[in-house]
């Protein structure tokens, strides 16, 4: 049961809905080859047209081209090896497997502990002296 034809490309709708939202589309449908427009039976005069659909339409050539200002791009880079990041997640990932940074942390690591036995061990001798100081 059709009822409804379009005629610019012949194609059958079975409710009128369907048919009205077919002749109101944004890109209009095209006629097959060999196949004339003016052979339509109906016009579309019997359908109501949204007030959008007859406004002027821009086409891309009349739009001015719309001029881009760069982007201001914000560089990461790793203090120790000189690695540069764009995202600052990506330089913080890396610092935590940098190995000249893992270098660095251990021999900090190192230096500390060493000042504190050397600490220590001057409390030690003090504390040594000071006993032998009590006992004479």
């Amino acid at each position: 049961m059709v009822l409804k034809v379009c005629h610019r490309c012949k194609k059958e709708f079975n409710t009128t809905q369907h048919y009205v939202r077919h002749l109101q589309r944004k890109r209009p449908c095209i006629a097959p080859e060999g196949l004339d427009n003016d052979q339509g039976e109906e016009s579309n005069a019997d359908i109501k047209m949204s007030p959008v659909c007859n406004q002027k339409v821009t086409t891309q050539e009349e739009e001015k081209p719309k001029i881009k200002k760069p982007k201001k791009i914000k560089i990461y880079k790793c203090d120790v090896c000189s690695a540069v990041f764009n995202h600052r997640q990506n330089k913080y990932a890396h610092m935590k497997t940098c190995k000249k940074v893992l270098e660095k942390d251990k021999n900090n690591k190192i230096k500390e502990l060493n000042q504190k036995i050397r600490e220590l061990r001057l409390q030690k001798r003090i504390v040594v002296v000071n006993k032998l100081d009590v006992t004479e």
